[in-house]
């Protein structure tokens, strides 16, 4: 799931007007070979620097099936990573997650001199582990910087990552986080062992619960197993838990969260989202339909009132004129007696037609209360469907 808050900041290009001079070869307008760009958890992004005489750029990042993310930069140095969630620095440029697919492109003008091109992947750039990829970067607008000092001074340093992220799953009625497999030793900077190499097994972990996004002092547990539990009454219902884990070594300390377990995750939201509208659509569909009948409903009964009084009418001067027919010393009374029926029949349809009204309402509300629920089942499978997958996966619980 891609936040709209990373949406929201790949639409905004920056342009400023940064120069500093960094020992450039002669510039010409267009630099179009592929250059193969390989990413890893060890080795999330790499910078390329470039040059501009000024004026239309283009950069093509094409994923190759991975997902990639370019950013630019001003100036001979792109600075510390700059993530999805964090303030765009003064250097920045433009940046772009998707334009074709799961590939990246910017375009636009720059004035002259240094910049750099950065390549990432998505889930590095959105606070996640970086997978290991490999992308092709192609640009047009700029050449290629000095090529780096033949002579290499390794830098060595203490290291420590996460390798895979932990997991959460519910078992009886407990929230049981496992943690993932982490790395950790000395080793050059730009070039820390790939996976497999200098495993790590903490001795202590630090485990945290978060619900909705929010974590939860309260119910942090330092411990040196490798998996701990919550109950899951302490839950309230309807939250989406996760949980991270800390581990430290030789100064440095890491946290990964279960949400770095990905795979599926965007189809799973987007069946989720689209099951949720069905059910709502059809509900109001149903609303429409029950308020179209109420109203026929209304105005069939009043039909079939008026039509009743007709007819009891037509039969009450009927009735007079065979009494004024047959004559006779019975005739007011038998006038009387008539007009008498024809009023209590009259009362009569009235009546019905009055209790008519409120049971049509009765009927119409029922089938409202029937649709509503029909719904509600409806939005639960679809969540109950999410909840199954995200809790199979170790990306989080569903409470329901």
């Amino acid at each position: 799931m891609k936040n709209s808050n990373v949406t929201s900041r790949k639409r905004i290009n920056f342009s400023i007007t940064l120069g500093l001079i960094f020992g450039l070869v002669s510039i010409s307008t267009s630099y179009a070979a592929d250059i193969s760009v390989s990413v890893s958890p060890t080795n999330p992004f790499r910078d390329f620097p470039v040059a501009s005489s000024g004026g239309s750029y283009q950069v093509d990042v094409n994923a190759n099936g991975g997902d990639s993310v370019v950013q630019l930069y001003s100036g001979v140095s792109a600075g510390t990573f700059n993530s999805a969630f964090a303030p765009n620095p003064a250097n920045h440029v433009n940046e772009n997650d998707d334009y074709i697919g799961l590939s990246s492109r910017i375009t636009g003008t720059v004035i002259s001199g240094p910049h750099v091109i950065r390549v990432t992947s998505y889930r590095y750039w959105t606070g996640q582990t970086s997978p290991t990829q490999t992308y092709t970067l192609s640009y047009t607008g700029f050449t290629s910087a000095t090529e780096p000092p033949t002579q290499y001074e390794p830098i060595l340093s203490p290291y420590l990552m996460s390798t895979t992220a932990p997991q959460i799953h519910i078992k009886d009625e407990e929230l049981v986080c496992t943690a993932g497999n982490y790395q950790a030793g000395i080793a050059d900077r730009g070039d820390i062992p790939t996976h497999g190499k200098d495993a790590y097994k903490p001795s202590n972990f630090t485990y945290n619960l978060l619900i909705n996004g929010q974590s939860q002092r309260s119910l942090v547990i330092n411990s040196s197993e490798s998996s701990v539990s919550w109950n899951r009454s302490k839950i309230s219902s309807e939250a989406v838990v996760f949980c991270s884990v800390a581990v430290t070594w030789n100064s440095l300390t890491v946290e990964a969260s279960s949400t770095g377990n990905t795979d599926g995750m965007e189809q799973a939201e987007s069946r989720q989202r689209e099951d949720v509208v069905k059910a709502d659509k059809v509900y109001f569909e149903v609303l429409y339909g029950n308020l179209e009948k109420y109203k026929k409903v209304l105005v069939d009964n009043r039909a079939t009132w008026r039509k009743q009084i007709d007819a009891i009418r037509t039969n009450y001067y009927d009735t007079l004129n065979r009494i004024k027919a047959n004559g006779g010393s019975k005739m007011v009374t038998d006038t009387s007696t008539a007009l008498k029926i024809m009023i209590a029949a009259q009362k009569k349809s009235a009546a019905d037609y009055a209790a008519s009204k409120p049971a049509a309402l009765v009927a119409k509300d029922a089938a409202n209360k029937a649709a509503l629920i029909s719904r509600d089942a409806a939005i639960a499978k679809a969540n109950a469907t999410y909840g199954t997958f995200i809790e199979s996966i170790g990306y989080g619980v569903l409470i329901p």
